[in-house]
């Protein structure tokens, strides 16, 4: 069994169901660290940065009134160093804040070292060393892993770059990518973050990890048969209980993506699979040349056989019908290119000839288009050829 390819020009389905989920198993907030919980102190054996003025090193406990960013990475991990001028740009902005970024691998001294000597670009291309670019905040070394136990492992996650925002009073405020913190940190250290908002985010996030990784395995489980009705019954009953549910549009959206897919991978000429396009359609009111792509890889299923639920053709050609008028002049060309498709396909010949010469006047025309044109030319022909 394998993930049908809906797109030919929109990649949103990759970060989906590529299975990059960061939770190792599903969980309660209870039975692991979360938005909310007390942040574990830190048992840090080896400081090689102390940081910014006024920072301490070692920092065994968190003092009540200050914050701190506890951020996991390793000489390994590329998006981890590529994190690395971000964190000093944001310990230098929160500098005079009582903000401490303090970033922890658990790999020996020997490792970290070898590779702070390790060249690394600068502010304005200059070469400095990563040893240079890191001074700006505390890196440290932690071979027992005791603070990844504490922090990753505790909170389920096993993917890095990871950053834990621990607030004023101790609390873990935020979890996530260092790379999107920016925006938590400043309001943490202004006091206008809302927690609990997060929280609800956070567990919706969590949970739906768990619904895809629990999926993928049902999936990948059948060994490449087809599962039986009943399994399938059972995978979209799951994920139309969570889409009703969830409380978060982000998530939702990834959500309805989901069921979108599975609908079609499973039940493509299901009526239900219909309305499920158009709530997804319905996200790219803005984005109308993503829209274009996500029409053109249904209708690649449409036109496979994949999906014989005709009703799919038609709806997939007023979608896209009315995107001409949202793209820009230069790009109406794949627009006109996805409309000719579809009315050839539903036997409007005279109409697909109209859109087709459209799209080979474009400016953003395809190189074969010209050839789809020729090949309408040539049934229409014989179509109108005496018998």
């Amino acid at each position: 069994m394998i993930w049908l390819p809906l797109f030919r020009r929109l990649s949103v389905f990759v970060l989906l169901l590529a299975g990059c989920i960061l939770l190792l198993q599903p969980a309660s907030a209870e039975t692991r660290l979360s938005i909310g919980s007390d942040a574990p102190a830190l048992d840090i054996s080896d400081w090689l940065h102390k940081s910014a003025p006024g920072a301490k090193a070692p920092v065994t406990k968190f003092e009540k009134g200050k914050v701190y960013v506890v951020e996991f990475w390793a000489t390994w991990c590329g998006p981890c160093i590529q994190s690395m001028p971000h964190l000093a740009m944001l310990q230098k902005k929160f500098a005079d804040k009582d903000v401490q970024i303090i970033s922890v691998t658990d790999e020996d001294i020997p490792t970290v070292q070898e590779f702070l000597a390790r060249e690394a670009k600068g502010k304005d291309g200059n070469v400095i060393t990563f040893n240079e670019l890191t001074q700006a905040y505390s890196l440290t070394a932690d071979p027992d892993g005791s603070t990844h136990n504490d922090y990753t492992a505790a909170a389920k996650l096993n993917g890095i770059p990871v950053a834990f925002i621990v607030g004023k009073d101790s609390i873990v405020e935020w979890i996530g990518h260092p790379g999107q913190m920016d925006e938590p940190l400043q309001q943490v250290v202004d006091g206008s973050w809302d927690r609990k908002a997060f929280a609800i985010e956070y567990e919706d996030e969590k949970r739906f990890e768990s619904l895809q990784e629990a999926i993928s395995m049902r999936i990948e489980s059948a060994n490449g048969k087809d599962l039986s009705p009943k399994l399938v019954s059972s995978i979209l009953s799951a994920v139309d209980s969570f889409v009703k549910e969830t409380k978060t549009p982000r998530v939702l959206k990834q959500a309805k993506f989901m069921q979108l897919e599975l609908r079609i991978q499973f039940m493509p000429n299901d009526d239900l699979t219909l309305a499920s396009y158009e709530t997804v359609a319905e996200f790219f009111e803005s984005r109308p040349l993503e829209l274009n792509g996500l029409n053109w890889g249904i209708f690649e299923l449409v036109s496979n056989g994949h999906i014989k639920n005709r009703k799919f053709a038609e709806k997939l050609l007023s979608s896209t019908q009315k995107l001409v008028e949202k793209v820009p002049a230069d790009q109406v060309g794949t627009v006109y290119d996805t409309i000719s498709h579809i009315q050839h396909f539903l036997g409007d010949l005279d109409s697909a000839l109209k859109s087709a010469k459209l799209a080979a006047a474009a400016p953003d025309a395809s190189p074969d288009i010209q050839a789809f044109v020729s090949k309408i030319e040539a049934e229409l022909a014989e179509k109108q050829a005496p018998k």
